[in-house]
């Protein structure tokens, strides 16, 4: 079996990526929580919740899930299989507890470094 790589889609992978973790630190920001705060929650350093959100690290899906966890967010994932009509092989969205407003992903800033 060959297994083809499209880079369409990694492209739209890495942007959603993007896309999700910006706006993880826009709630983190927008809530008043200090990364201290983040940090304390989550058991590690002041400097390492600062490199996660300037995006100088690729995070474990645990490590989002817990970011998110102490932001007050969920974060959820949809895979679906690629017909060739879609260039997004997996759907992520920001959803935060109360308002239950949605954050889907799009397309990657000029210049965005991947994760």
């Amino acid at each position: 079996m060959t297994i083809e790589l499209s880079q369409d889609r990694s492209d739209a992978l890495v942007a959603a990526n993007y896309e999700m973790l910006l706006a993880l630190v826009e709630l983190r920001r927008a809530s008043g929580i200090r990364q201290e705060d983040v940090a304390a929650a989550l058991g590690i350093s002041q400097q390492a919740i600062s490199q996660f959100e300037r995006l100088e690290r690729d995070p474990h899906l645990s490590t989002v899930a817990q970011y998110a966890n102490a932001v007050g967010a969920r974060v959820t994932h949809t895979v679906t299989p690629d017909t060739g009509t879609e260039a997004i092989l997996a759907d992520s969205r920001l959803v935060t507890h109360g308002s239950r407003s949605k954050h889907k992903s799009g397309a990657s800033p000029e210049g965005a470094a991947p994760l």
